[in-house]
């Protein structure tokens, strides 16, 4: 059964939490994406968002809100998030804005000035992840109770959002444990494996044991449910971590090895590729990547997707030792033909020669799906006329 097609899938994305990160993951493993990203829950907006809800098919919703928007689903769905020590989470806001100029606060904080605590005693929402868990300003501005006869207050919400985890919510991450974390979606989704690089990161942050203890002490003040929140997260992410064996722990050990092969070996100007469709001469090679040189095609069509933190022109190099008989390549692009590869007749040898050829290519952001569709593809047991591919490369 196909997890994705069952379940509408809602990310609660909340603030400085390594969401962005996540979302190029996101990316590559849903098409029918509704990105909700609003300031606050408001009556306009909810209207406007069943509208987007009647207007095409939703797999995926993700979004900084509130708890609450699958009461408009027609179709099952399932939470998760991510939570992050509430301390960290407020530093790094602090700084994430002061070093950002097109930030909405930058005039109102960077500029002026404000200071670290005046930020947490006048900016910063206190409680943000237990409030927006809870769903209090959601059910209080739309009017729809989500629990029977219950008014989400700042008395009841942290437990409100307790049982709000244990009930709707599929997988609880935590930011501290971000590998583990996505190895549990992979598990959970039936993802792909989750590479990537680390975005929208918080640079020239004072390190947490510089900043005074009475700032610190004001933060925890501030944010006393938040971390009786995140302690009660660690302790549902550990259960779910125990309940999975130990075939767990090695996964997740290949996937830090594969991500970290992808980081020293494979990125050009932060690009990351991802294979599909291909195997290597050993047996099956399931979307592992790059790291191995020699690879087969496996069926009738090739996926190359690359991950890209800007848009940036470049060029996939393709080097192929065999082809099948009068074997063509068609290569797809955002959905156009871009080029028609013809190579020799019969071309295979055994001398480590290969046949070349190169796809101009402008990637954008985020994620960019090259497709190859083979005519004429054959499955052969012995592949000595099979489509053998001895490097793809990206050059920018």
């Amino acid at each position: 059964m196909n997890k994705k097609k069952v379940r509408t899938v809602i990310f609660l994305h909340l603030v400085k939490t390594a969401g962005t990160t996540l979302n190029q993951v996101l990316n590559r493993e849903y098409s029918n994406i509704l990105s909700f990203y609003i300031p606050k829950e408001e009556k306009v907006l909810f209207e406007d968002f069943k509208k987007k809800l009647k207007n095409k098919r939703i797999d995926l919703i993700r979004g900084h809100f509130e708890f609450g928007w699958h009461i408009f689903l027609s179709k099952p769905f399932v939470y998760f998030t991510i939570l992050r020590d509430p301390i960290d989470r407020v530093l790094s806001e602090y700084y994430y804005i002061l070093g950002k100029t097109d930030h909405p606060f930058y005039n109102e904080i960077a500029k002026k000035n404000v200071s670290l605590a005046d930020f947490v005693k006048n900016w910063n929402a206190p409680n943000l992840q237990t409030r927006k868990i809870s769903g209090k300003m959601f059910a209080n501005n739309s009017g729809i109770p989500l629990l029977q006869n219950i008014e989400i207050n700042d008395n009841n919400m942290l437990e409100i959002a307790k049982e709000n985890l244990d009930k709707y919510f599929a997988v609880v991450g935590l930011s501290e444990n971000f590998d583990e974390t996505l190895i549990l979606l992979k598990r959970e989704f039936g993802w792909d494996w989750p590479f990537y690089t680390r975005q929208n990161v918080t640079t020239s942050k004072i390190p947490r044991e510089n900043i005074p203890g009475a700032t610190i002490e004001m933060i925890k003040g501030y944010n006393q449910l938040d971390i009786e929140l995140y302690e009660y997260a660690r302790q549902l992410l550990y259960e779910k971590i125990r309940q999975q064996g130990e075939s767990f722990f090695d996964e997740v050990e290949e996937f830090i090895k594969l991500n970290k092969v992808q980081k020293n070996d494979i990125f050009s100007n932060e690009q990351i590729i991802l294979l599909k469709g291909f195997e290597n001469p050993e047996g099956p090679y399931p979307d592992k990547n790059l790291h191995v040189p020699i690879r087969w095609a496996s069926g009738s069509s090739s996926k190359i997707i690359i991950e890209s933190d800007k848009s940036i022109s470049g060029k996939l190099i393709f080097e192929i030792q065999n082809f099948l008989k009068r074997q063509k390549i068609k290569v797809f692009y955002r959905g156009k033909l871009i080029k028609k590869i013809i190579p020799p007749l019969n071309f295979c040898n055994e001398k480590g020669e290969f046949f070349k050829f190169e796809v101009p290519i402008r990637l954008q952001k985020g994620s960019n799906t090259v497709i190859l569709k083979y005519l004429k593809f054959k499955k052969i047991e012995h592949r000595e006329l099979a489509i053998l591919f001895s490097a793809i490369k990206l050059e920018s």
